[in-house]
């Protein structure tokens, strides 16, 4: 005869509910018995698994995240080496684990991006200074994104490796879906460096007048009233601007 903690031990493993009389958890513990629901991983064997995929991730490449501090240069130094990536690079990237490959179904998947989170961390300033490193022939960026929900926490470490020309090679984020290597952060990150390009801040022709460029330091957040508050639906070229009367 099982104990209720035998019970709630049983199911706990297997990430069920434990709550209820002992009647309700022994049809749990039956039906997760009867079904073969398996064990729930660890936490070290999740840590053990992401450093695993992590690895797996970086073959062939050297580790952005083992570079010394002096290996980074600023956004505002090394901005005019940034690589060359153009709008269709980010495309292939984003979309080529994809099934689909006609043009139409790609166009949707990126607008979905623009018009969704990635766009926006990009140009709501949540994505931090770009820094940049050249190693082995491929240019490695990396950033810090500030989490858009729970801004208090601790930023995300997101970077891209790239070839000189645009071709995006690998992606990692700090943040829960890092390792599939096409998050929001990665993307917002993707969309900055292409908006560089864009606006011929990156390998700038000998005729071109100077441009400025503002880094992104990261912004303060301050408590305010709703009533207050603007707020502001961002797509790629064109932005919304709502106000909100109470």
């Amino acid at each position: 005869m099982w104990t209720v903690a035998a019970l709630q031990d049983f199911l706990k493993a297997r990430g069920w509910r434990i709550t209820g009389n002992k009647d309700l958890l022994v049809a749990r513990a039956f039906s997760a018995w009867e079904n073969d629901v398996p064990l729930q991983p660890s936490a070290a064997e999740l840590a053990d698994t992401a450093k695993r995929e992590y690895a797996q991730l970086i073959a062939g490449l050297s580790d952005p995240l083992k570079f010394d501090k002096e290996a980074w240069t600023p956004e505002t130094k090394g901005i005019e080496d940034w690589p060359n990536v153009m709008y269709h690079d980010i495309c292939d990237y984003l979309m080529k684990d994809h099934p689909g490959k006609d043009q139409d179904f790609n166009t949707r998947m990126l607008n979905a991006y623009k018009e969704g989170k990635a766009f926006t961390y990009y140009t709501s300033g949540w994505l931090q200074e770009v820094n940049s490193c050249k190693r082995d022939g491929l240019i490695y960026l990396m950033a810090k994104c500030r989490p858009s929900a729970r801004v208090l926490d601790i930023p995300h470490n997101t970077w891209v490796c790239c070839h000189p020309t645009g071709t995006i090679k690998r992606a990692y984020c700090s943040c829960t879906a890092g390792l599939g290597q096409t998050c929001n952060h990665v993307a917002a990150l993707l969309f900055k460096v292409e908006a560089a390009v864009r606006t011929n801040l990156v390998n700038p022709a000998c005729t071109s007048t100077a441009c400025g460029w503002n880094v992104a330091p990261g912004k303060a957040v301050e408590l305010t009233k709703v009533k207050e508050m603007s707020f502001r639906n961002d797509k790629f070229c064109k932005t919304g601007v709502f106000t909100f009367w109470c």
